[in-house]
């Protein structure tokens, strides 16, 4: 039998809109997690400091076969959504707010404070979560056995409007 040679991804993360630039390296090439680089972000048309995140999940071998899932960045997850390439960076500028369920559950209380939703709409967004059914103005999506709840805005002269 050929033993596989294995090679990793190292994942640089714009710290403004969370685009990722994945980099493959030979495993002994990467640096600890958090390394910071200066990369040009086409998103935010500027040169950003991307950190670099290492993922044991993320190993492939040599072939491209994956071993096991990486995490998935905001991005992605809109694209998931249903969006085009376009309407997700247009979506990620706009302010979009990308939340995976358990951390969307334990906050809850805070972001209905904070938001200052009102009874009717914290009734539907608890149904939503309930039902898995996304609301106005919401999206729902289920990758890799994981939930993420994605709230739609668009800001205009320094005032949210919902979509």
């Amino acid at each position: 039998m050929s033993k596989k040679k294995r090679s990793a991804i190292s994942n640089f993360i714009c710290p403004e809109c969370g685009l990722e630039f994945p980099i493959p390296r030979k495993i002994g090439q990467q640096r600890e997690k958090g390394h910071i680089k200066d990369l040009y972000c086409p998103i935010c048309n500027k040169i950003q400091k991307f950190t670099e995140y290492t993922y044991k999940q993320s190993y492939k071998t040599l072939e491209g076969e994956i071993i096991e899932e990486k995490p998935l960045t905001d991005f992605k997850i809109i694209m998931e959504d249903g969006h085009s390439k376009e309407e997700t960076i247009s979506y990620l500028k706009n302010g979009v707010l990308v939340f995976d369920k358990e951390e969307f559950i334990e906050n809850f209380n805070s972001y209905m404070i904070e938001w200052c939703f009102d009874r009717r709409r914290i009734e539907k967004l608890k149904k939503m979560i309930d039902t898995g059914v996304p609301i106005r103005n919401w999206g729902i999506v289920i990758k890799n056995g994981k939930t993420y709840y994605i709230r739609y805005t668009c800001l205009e002269r320094g005032k949210v409007i919902l979509k």
